[in-house]
């Protein structure tokens, strides 16, 4: 669940840099629908998927530049598969951002060694969720696999 921490009104919008599509990944419709309303009202338009294992061919036919995955109900084995998926697809598809949403920070390595670029632990509060999404974003493909070297090396987290 997020929780604001921030008033609507609070939150900058227009810091976020829209552009592209987010895909926003949750076996749960209604947590699915709260991360993507969240992903919206920051200015990008936000697809909900709701299978796990067919991904790709969702990432397939659009142009996203970010993914955002809640490990809970999908489970985090099967979401590290989706990124592996990911990582190994067409150029098009290993380039997108992946955000991940997880229930305790004991994967946050792991998840970067996978490929991740931005971990969030829950419950997250929507400022902190954007703020991570607005930075893979805003990273090019070459500053986000830098930023996961940095992670396995010990860096700041994000």
């Amino acid at each position: 669940m997020l929780k604001r921490s921030k008033t609507d009104e609070e939150i900058d919008l227009d810091a976020a840099s829209p552009g592209g599509r987010v895909l926003v990944v949750n076996d749960d419709p209604d947590a699915c629908e709260l991360v993507a309303r969240l992903v919206e009202s920051a200015g990008w338009p936000a697809d909900r998927h709701h299978d796990i294992h067919s991904i790709l061919d969702q990432l397939d036919g659009g142009a996203y530049v970010a993914v955002v995955v809640d490990s809970l109900t999908i489970g985090i084995t099967d979401a590290f598969k989706a990124l592996d998926d990911i990582r190994s697809g067409a150029a098009q598809i290993r380039n997108v951002g992946v955000v991940i949403i997880a229930s305790t920070d004991t994967n946050r390595l792991f998840a970067y060694q996978s490929g991740v670029d931005g971990f969030v632990v829950r419950p997250a509060h929507a400022d902190e969720l954007l703020e991570v999404l607005r930075t893979v974003i805003g990273r090019s493909n070459d500053e986000r696999v830098e930023f996961r070297r940095a992670q396995l090396m010990g860096g700041a987290t994000l």
